[in-house]
């Protein structure tokens, strides 16, 4: 090919290569699986096996007081203004809203407490990111920031409910609230990933771009 030809092919939006030459084929800037992502962030920061072992000490604990916690949480949502006024309860409580609320919540808590680290609960968590991102029954958009600042009210309560049972010594303490605080905080990283997949697929179009070669 002479260089007019490979002119016009450039012109066309085609661009060719000399014979030989090796192209790069390799896909890049995609995001990996829910799974993939999961699994990363457990090897990076996810409880130790002694930190598993105090968790599993406490989950007992934990779970007698699950229905305190899930109305708790509800409660402080609805009477903290700003979230109050994302949900609509500003004015009055919607009963079947709440109702909805607190079961999903509580399938969530039932698959924490069983310390789930399966990729099955991944691709659960980054579902509840995107439910946060309007992409659930009711289209509400709750910002990021008040995921990071449940998870964080959730982590004192663990801790609360923990002490508070006065069943554990100051190691079995240390290290099981250790491994809940990593545990949820990857927890809170998937969600997150949800978050921002449904904010990007609310924002508009996604332009990928692509490299076809034929005959």
């Amino acid at each position: 090919m002479n260089m007019l030809d490979q002119k016009v092919h450039e012109s066309n939006g085609i661009k060719t290569t000399p014979e030989n030459e090796i192209i790069d084929l390799v896909v890049r800037s995609v995001k990996p699986f829910p799974g993939e992502t999961w699994e990363t962030m457990l090897r990076f920061s996810g409880p130790t096996d002694d930190e598993k072992q105090a968790m599993l000490q406490t989950v007992d604990t934990l779970f007698q007081r699950g229905y305190e916690l899930v109305v708790a949480t509800y409660d402080h949502l609805r009477n903290f203004p700003e979230t109050a006024e994302i949900l609509g309860w500003q004015d009055h409580m919607d009963e079947a809203h709440l109702a909805e609320r607190r079961r999903f919540f509580t399938v969530w808590l039932a698959r924490t407490l069983s310390m789930d680290f399966g990729t099955q609960f991944a691709d659960y968590l980054f579902y509840a990111g995107k439910v946060h991102a309007a992409h659930g029954k009711r289209h509400i958009e709750t910002p990021s920031m008040w995921i990071t600042g449940s998870i964080g009210l959730i982590i004192g309560t663990f801790a609360r409910f923990i002490i508070e049972a006065q069943q554990f010594n100051p190691e079995q303490t240390a290290l099981a609230l250790s491994g809940w605080n990593k545990y949820l905080l990857v927890q809170l990283n998937q969600m997150q990933v949800g978050y921002e997949a449904g904010k990007e697929l609310n924002d508009g179009l996604q332009v990928i771009n692509v490299m076809a070669y034929a005959m």
